[in-house]
């Protein structure tokens, strides 16, 4: 085919620096024939990444995320349908402990669902922006502020429902007394404001390290980029590394409690023994039996509900290292690299510049999109787990999925009422 579009290109005027370039194509490419490349590249690598890049945005940046976030949005709504109706049962049953405990997790649960959703959403609105109005300071800042939003938020509500799970099993006393559902309100607004406060912060300045001269700001390649990179590269991956230590070290202190509560248990099942004797005279007022029954299964199955935990908390260490580390990794790459990046941002954007600087997009736009295609992935994994972990999300999760079965067989009523009960 590429020879058959050479000849019918014969009578065509091509210019000369692109007659042996292969992604030559006319007449898009002849607005390039003025255009100066750099001294390390020829005219036909400089229209190839010029190329690479157009190609890449379409598919990277835009299809494939719109797709899956499609989905994303999907089962992370779904995932807050179940946690509303499960809020719902929680405060009609006001009495129950079990319930009030999960009250507390569930305000944070809730959040973090709704911070997906508003994040993926937004999404859309960056992709629009981005495409329609190509590469500026207000379309990188747009993305920067959500993803920002969504690292920010997303980790101090990680954080958050790490800490409440320990101290439920750890320390239930505290848990119980001191860990109020006013405090978890509090706790969910001071997340809230913090990162949105921030987020817009780190937009503003973030913009300004790839476009300061159309940037609000006033802002120097040394006095005032490279710090600023610097300075957000670091916390950032300070927020990132604290978070992974959290999950480690109550990964470590639950395993630590669990085994000395199963090495307790087994030393209280073993000495009972000693006592049978005893047990069976008593058991006639059928009284003391029941006391013990009574105090050695709780001890049984919290081993197993702190099993159960631990392989929860393990799961969402991975999912939240996977998801988050794309930000740092852009984070680093783009501070290694502002010096070469932060040519894209000078003077307003012409065909000669997007010819000059065509592997610098193409940089950008594949660290973007890497970024946020495995970011929306932890976006779908995370309510997967949510809903398969959690005894009670299952519980609705298959709830729901008997009653749509039922609607779509055309079974009988009384099965799909009893299914909903």
């Amino acid at each position: 085919m590429y020879f058959l579009d050479r000849f019918m290109m014969a009578d065509i005027d091509i210019p000369y620096q692109f007659v042996n370039c292969t992604y030559f194509e006319y007449p898009h490419d002849l607005k390039y024939k003025n255009c100066s490349i750099s001294l390390n590249m020829t005219p036909c690598e400089s229209l190839k990444w010029v190329h690479l890049a157009k190609n890449f945005r379409t598919y990277f940046l835009a299809i494939i995320p719109f797709f899956i976030s499609i989905f994303a949005i999907i089962i992370n709504l779904y995932l807050f349908f179940c946690l509303i109706n499960y809020w719902k049962k929680c405060i009609s049953d006001k009495g129950n402990e079990h319930v009030s405990g999960k009250k507390k997790q569930l305000i944070f649960l809730i959040n973090k669902t709704i911070t997906s959703i508003v994040a993926l959403v937004t999404f859309y609105v960056v992709l629009l922006v981005w495409k329609f109005g190509s590469l500026q300071y207000s379309s990188a800042s747009l993305f920067i502020i959500v993803g920002s939003l969504s690292f920010i938020t997303l980790t101090g509500f990680y954080f958050a429902t790490t800490l409440l799970l320990y101290l439920a099993i750890v320390k239930p006393v505290y848990y119980k007394t001191v860990v109020t559902t006013r405090k978890c309100y509090i706790a969910v607004g001071v997340i809230w404001v913090f990162a949105l406060s921030f987020s817009i912060l780190i937009g503003i300045l973030g913009a300004t390290l790839f476009y300061h001269d159309t940037s609000p700001i006033s802002c120097q390649f040394s006095t005032c980029q490279d710090p600023i990179a610097l300075s957000l590269t670091i916390f950032i991956g300070i927020l990132y590394i604290f978070v992974i230590l959290e999950y480690i070290i109550m990964l470590y202190k639950i395993h630590v409690y669990t085994k000395t509560n199963s090495h307790l248990t087994t030393v209280i099942q073993n000495n009972s023994s000693l006592f049978l004797n005893n047990e069976n005279i008593i058991n006639k007022n059928g009284e003391i039996k029941n006391e013990n029954s009574k105090q050695r299964k709780p001890s049984s199955s919290s081993i197993s509900n702190n099993i159960t935990a631990m392989n929860r908390l393990s799961i969402n260490l991975f999912i939240f290292a996977l998801s988050k580390l794309p930000f740092l990794i852009l984070a680093i790459v783009a501070t290694v690299n502002l010096y070469h990046l932060s040519a894209i941002g000078e003077l307003t954007k012409t065909p000669c510049k997007t010819f000059h600087f065509g592997k610098i997009y193409f940089e950008v736009e594949a660290l973007a999109s890497s970024a946020a295609i495995i970011w929306i992935i932890g976006m779908i994994c995370d309510p997967i787990i949510v809903l398969s972990t959690d005894k009670a999300l299952k519980k609705e999760h298959k709830k729901y999925f008997n009653y749509l079965k039922c609607k779509k067989f055309n079974w009988e009523p009384l099965p799909c009422l009893n299914n909903r009960e």
